[in-house]
C-alpha cells in the first residue's frame, strides 16, 4: 500500500472555513467520546456500529 502526501496553499477565507471544520470535528469526537466513558462505566461495554 503506498501513501501520498500533498501540501496545500489555502487563502486566508479557506483558512478559516478549515479552521471551523475541524473545530467542529473535535466537538464531535469529544462528545461521542464522552458519551462511551458514561456508558462503559455504566456496563463496562463500548458503544460501537456492530
Amino acid at each position: 500500500m503506498r501513501g501520498f502526501k500533498y501540501r496545500i496553499y489555502p487563502k486566508e477565507n479557506q483558512i478559516l472555513k478549515l479552521e471551523e471544520m475541524f473545530c467542529a470535528k473535535r466537538y464531535v469526537w469529544n462528545y461521542f467520546l464522552e458519551l462511551n466513558m458514561k456508558r462503559f462505566e455504566k456496563i463496562t461495554r463500548y458503544l460501537n456500529l456492530y
